[in-house]
């Protein structure tokens, strides 16, 4: 038993050896330009990429160089997209080699045409900023008033998974719920997202419609009243679209001066209006185009976030939309 004993503990000490002797070695590596030919290491050349060092390349302090787009895609990956996965975590103002795992103090210096990203290039900013939004109460349900938030201007749901710190700009902490983009806003940002959405909305509605008022000349009676029936749809949706601009416009100072009213400067206005089934702010903004209601507005509420279009009218666009690319009439 005790011969078992010496031999684990004779081996457990050379393994200690061996680790020293490898850790003083690397200890002992140096990164100067012949040390690195040696090893085969071309200091001419981007350490991630292997392309030639551009004008603005970086020298980390352990002496490799990076080209600065490179090194800052690396670091902004590890510090936001992966640092949960690391057993030791950076600090804010920490960033590693990719090559040689060297961790310094000190970040990427900012420069011109690049964004500045917490914790990657800079440390004047607010970390976490722009996750507070995330934290709120439930938005579709809660906020159909105003009440205390943060506002998501300058955020789009396409951009989630994106550096977002250099996106949010506003502090105003009374927001609203809008539908239309799925996030909340103040009184000075409300009407001009909305505004913006359906401007958006507008043009493509409006490049489908011509599209088809040309199509339409060079078909055969049977197809054309099929593509007049689009083209009627596209109508009533662009001036819907049009009005409502028109309307949104005339609301905005409306909208900024409900900042001043008693009513929006509770502390807590939050309600869940969820068995209320028209609670969302926003009507379906297609048109009904046959039986009883034929030339009505759709009394349905928007599908979802970033939709203008109940359910069904969402597919009858998106139908429209794919016959276009079936005929292959879009234009570039």
């Amino acid at each position: 038993m005790s011969m078992i004993k010496f031999e684990y503990n004779s081996s457990t000490k050379c393994s200690e050896k061996c680790s020293k002797y490898f850790a003083e070695q690397l200890d002992n590596d140096t990164s100067d330009d012949e040390e690195n030919q040696t090893f085969g290491i071309n200091t001419d050349k981007c350490l991630i990429t292997l392309l030639s060092l551009e004008n603005n390349y970086v020298t980390l302090e352990c002496g490799h160089k990076f080209n600065y787009n490179a090194i800052f895609n690396d670091v902004y990956n590890h510090k936001k997209n992966f640092q949960h996965l690391e057993s030791v975590r950076l600090k804010d103002n920490q960033i590693r080699c990719p090559y040689c795992r060297n961790i310094q103090q000190t970040l990427l210096h900012p420069i011109e045409g690049r964004e500045n990203i917490y914790g990657v290039n800079t440390l004047n900013m607010e970390p976490k900023r722009m996750y507070e939004f995330m934290r709120m109460y439930d938005l579709a349900r809660y906020y159909h008033k105003y009440s205390w938030g943060k506002c998501c201007d300058g955020i789009h749901h396409s951009e989630l998974n994106g550096p977002l710190e250099m996106l949010v700009s506003c502090n105003n902490n009374k927001v609203k719920y809008s539908n239309i983009t799925g996030m909340v806003y103040c009184p000075n940002h409300f009407i001009k997202n909305v505004i913006s959405q359906l401007h958006i909305e507008h043009i493509d509605i409006e490049i489908m419609k011509q599209i088809l008022l040309k199509f339409i000349k060079t078909v055969n009676k049977t197809e054309k009243k099929k593509i007049t029936t689009k083209i009627d749809i596209l109508s009533m949706i662009s001036d819907n679209l049009k009005s409502s601009i028109n309307d949104n416009t005339t609301k905005e100072i409306k909208e900024k001066e409900k900042v001043d009213n008693s009513e929006y400067n509770a502390k807590h206005v939050l309600q869940d209006v969820t068995s209320n089934k028209h609670y969302r702010h926003n009507r379906c903004y297609a048109f009904f185009t046959t039986g009883k209601s034929k030339g009505s507005q759709c009394n349905c509420c928007v599908s979802s976030f970033n939709s203008l279009y109940c359910k069904k009218h969402t597919t009858m666009v998106q139908n429209i939309n794919q016959f276009i690319t079936d005929k292959d009439l879009w234009e570039d």
